[in-house]
């Protein structure tokens, strides 16, 4: 665990790329919204989305745009964090929006840094990962994982979680992914990879996928999206690279942890809607928040011994 102050001079940062743009850059103001929007979305909590008994939070689905879209979204998922055990790791993933190749890739910086923040890596499970590529021969493109600060530099999809994770996680480090393609065979190799980890098995790592529901494109097309990929999320066992229709950037993650909790997940629909037309392109995007869980497992003396 650690306190939230800044980590000290010399240190290699992830700097804000959208302060100041899809959220205030001033401290005092970012603040003040973040708990204003915390604050309302708790008066608003009902039955509906409390949290399952017997079941624990290993999951949040979350969008990415400016605040004033999408900020309620957010904090609907992130209040679910408060009822929660302690999180000490959140394992942030999203899918790049360029350049895409058949790579996961890993950050070299010591931290991400937002106005309210600086959130350590993980460099230990960062390492573990590059090591067991290295170690492993069963993948015939190579090394998928790839530690490059260059993508993570350019990405926005994660950095708009952290002014959230500053109110509700701040002694949380972070092992941040990004997945050069949502291709079935990265993903599972990246699921093999953390299930080495056991990160899964560990009560105090929450995974945060960093997705939309749809692409941005006309009012028509976003909405039959945004439906097929609702549809598939109520699914037993539900899966995001199947269709055709399902177009959203963050399907690989949500692809990621059904593999890793084996269909175990029961999502809560926190908040479904849409952009409205921006303009000048005249087109939408869809959003949606969702909070998923996982049954408490029990252990008997005879597993225990």
């Amino acid at each position: 665990m650690r306190d939230n102050t800044t980590m000290e001079t010399g240190s290699n940062f992830r700097a804000p790329l959208v302060s100041g743009i899809f959220y205030p850059e001033d401290a005092d103001t970012l603040v003040q919204l973040v708990q204003d929007l915390l604050d309302r979305v708790s008066s608003e909590e009902d039955q509906q989305t409390s949290p399952p008994p017997g079941h624990q939070l290993r999951v949040l689905l979350v969008p990415h745009a400016s605040y004033p879209h999408i900020g309620s979204y957010l904090a609907r998922a992130f209040l679910h964090v408060s009822m929660t055990m302690p999180i000490e790791r959140v394992v942030l993933v999203s899918t790049v929006h360029r350049d895409f190749e058949k790579r996961v890739w890993l950050p070299d910086f010591d931290a991400f840094r937002c106005p309210l923040a600086d959130f350590p890596v993980d460099r230990q499970s960062i390492r573990s990962l590059t090591d067991s590529a290295s170690s492993d021969n069963s993948s015939s493109d190579g090394e998928p994982f790839q530690i490059n600060n260059i993508p993570f530099a350019e990405e926005h999809s994660q950095e708009i979680l952290l002014p959230m994770l500053a109110r509700t996680l701040p002694n949380a480090v972070i092992l941040p992914l990004l997945l050069g393609q949502n291709s079935r065979e990265l993903i599972q190799h990246t699921a093999h990879a953390l299930k080495q980890l056991q990160l899964t098995e560990d009560p105090h790592t929450l995974f945060i996928i960093s997705s939309n529901l749809s692409s941005f494109t006309d009012s028509v097309n976003a909405q039959k999206q945004a439906q097929s990929f609702l549809s598939e999320l109520e699914q037993e066992s539900p899966n995001f690279l199947a269709s055709r229709q399902i177009t959203a950037c963050g399907r690989g993650g949500l692809q990621l942890v059904q593999e890793l909790f084996h269909g175990d997940l029961t999502y809560l629909n926190l908040e479904v809607g849409r952009s409205g037309v921006i303009q000048p392109e005249q087109r939408e995007v869809w959003y949606g928040s969702f909070a998923g869980y996982i049954p408490i497992k029990t252990h008997t003396t005879r597993e225990e011994l």
